[in-house]
């Protein structure tokens, strides 16, 4: 959460900033790629990225700056900042 920011915010809006890893699985195996989560929803996390990063699907891209949900069970979070 953001200093000042109500604790009880709607979770679509908290702000959270931690260091995570985004898990794709492909028929190679998984891949990881670093990653910020910035919010959080019951089911999602909200993510942002400084690279280029694949998401599921076809061609789906999410370009750097860009953020996106994404499920929780696709994140591995290796803590905060």
């Amino acid at each position: 959460m953001v200093l000042g920011e109500s604790a009880f915010a709607p979770l679509s809006r908290r702000r959270i900033d931690m260091q995570a890893l985004l898990r794709l699985q492909g028929w190679e195996g998984y891949t990881e790629t670093p990653i910020e989560v910035v919010g959080e929803t019951p089911k999602r996390y909200r993510i942002k990225s400084d690279v280029r990063v694949k998401l599921a699907g076809r061609y789906r891209w999410l370009r750097p700056g860009e953020t996106v949900l994404v499920p929780k069970y696709a994140v591995k979070l290796l803590g905060g900042v």
